[in-house]
């Protein structure tokens, strides 16, 4: 069987293109963005330890899954430790970005209230 690398290659750039992959991401920090992928990742940090086989095979997907079992298991628990540590730092960064903003938003209004006063009392 001969392999066409040039076409698979193809493919791939379609795919990119198709996928809006080729453009390049806009620099600087969206708080929009951020708060979405930040509830994805708050959905979808768990990987599942087991999975029941669907489809045809079923008791021998079964039997392999139990042979691989302790290879996969100790992986798959590692990596849910890992994405457990950052939901957590992410959640704490949301927490962050909410006080910044809260403390902007107050030292905004500060800074009105200061420039109203001084323009009063240059009218006097």
């Amino acid at each position: 069987m001969e392999v066409n690398i040039e076409k698979i290659m193809d493919e791939i750039r379609e795919n990119i293109v198709k996928n809006g992959l080729d453009k390049e991401e806009e620099q600087g920090f969206s708080k929009e963005e951020y708060l979405k992928n930040a509830g994805i990742i708050n959905n979808s940090w768990n990987i599942p330890e087991h999975v029941e086989p669907t489809g045809k095979g079923k008791v021998l997907k079964r039997g392999l899954g139990k042979l691989l079992n302790f290879a996969i298991l100790p992986r798959v628990r590692k990596q849910n430790e890992m994405n457990v540590a950052l939901v957590r730092t992410i959640n704490q960064l949301t927490a962050y970005i909410g006080e910044q903003d809260e403390a902007i938003r107050k030292l905004n209004q500060r800074i009105d209230k200061l420039e109203k006063e001084l323009k009063d009392s240059k009218k006097e």
